[in-house]
């Protein structure tokens, strides 16, 4: 197994798949392989409809690989490394949608800081983006 460096940078492929490139980053595995098991789950691919990914997929997907997470809501000053959050904002560029990030050792990884911009493009954040809230983290135990 080709096994990746987890809590790298990794860009979203597609425009609903933000969950997939926090998982392939937290587990160390290649994007298509966490796109692969993460479709499995959800039944369907992560564009169809309901577009995007739910907990359930992420959640079983991290328990295959040992990862066991417990779903918090509510905001944290500090969050451990390897916490999953889904964040939507009241306003700005998520207007209306939500976005999954990554707490990873050198910051929040977000598989596409420059939203709505194309090329996409993965980046580190030292803290999540103004204006967003946490409406539920999966948080590592």
């Amino acid at each position: 197994m080709n096994t990746k460096k987890k809590y790298r940078l990794v860009t979203q492929l597609g425009e609903w798949a933000c969950g997939v490139a926090c998982v392939a980053s937290a587990l160390g595995i290649s994007y298509s392989d966490a796109l692969r098991r993460l479709e499995k789950y959800k039944g369907a691919k992560v564009s169809d409809r309901p577009r995007g990914l739910e907990l359930e997929p992420i959640i079983l997907v991290m328990k295959d690989a040992a990862i066991q997470l417990t779903e918090e809501i509510g905001y944290r000053r500090r969050w451990p490394v390897g916490t999953i959050v889904f964040m939507s904002e009241d306003k700005g560029k998520y207007k209306g949608g939500g976005h999954y990030l990554l707490r990873c050792p050198n910051g929040w990884m977000d598989s596409w800081v420059n939203f709505p911009e194309k090329p996409r493009r993965a980046a580190y954040r030292y803290r999540l983006p103004y204006g967003s809230s946490v409406q539920v983290a999966l948080v590592t135990r």
